[in-house]
């Protein structure tokens, strides 16, 4: 059974949709569905998650708007002999699809969650000149806050001058 909290965090995941575009019935239907799934009161967030993709299908579903129409619009001049005529159309797209897109896309996301697309993610590497270029310039300072070269870490087996038998 979907409490009144997660019906509003999930009307507030869907950017507030009025009562007449989502009823809370279709929401604690949504809920309830998923909780099935996943009973577990630990994947809360998967289940509010899915939820809110489910909601955002049913508002694009249902948006008045999204009839398929085209918008657009028509210009046209004279200058002289020369007439231009100049002409936009563009499809509607809702603002329930680009909400969905930025949960599906990765931008978006549910508190409590993981992002489901990690970007930024550099694969590969550095080329071993450009490594020992950056470490050889005096002004770089490396992940240790050395200067340069780090010459802090000690070469080999380092023997404590006390005790010659103890080593780290």
């Amino acid at each position: 059974m979907a409490t009144p909290e997660q019906i509003l965090k999930v009307r507030s995941y869907c950017f507030y949709p009025t009562e007449e575009e989502l009823p809370d019935a279709i929401i604690a239907a949504n809920i309830d569905k998923w909780t099935a799934i996943y009973p577990d009161p630990r994947q809360e967030p998967v289940v509010l998650y899915n939820a809110t993709i489910d909601c955002l299908y049913y508002l694009i579903y249902t948006d008045p708007n999204g009839g398929g129409g085209t918008a657009g619009s028509t210009r046209r001049e004279k200058v002289g002999q020369v007439e231009v005529e100049v002409g936009y159309t563009a499809d509607y797209v809702s603002k329930w699809q680009k909400i969905l897109d930025g949960y599906l896309n990765g931008d978006l996301w549910i508190p409590g969650t993981t992002r489901p697309i990690a970007k930024g993610v550099i694969i590969g590497g550095v080329e071993r000149n450009e490594v020992d270029r950056v470490k050889c310039d005096p002004n770089s300072v490396n992940g240790l806050w050395g200067f340069g070269v780090d010459n802090r870490r000690p070469r080999g087996t380092f023997v404590d001058p006390y005790n010659p038998w103890r080593r780290r």
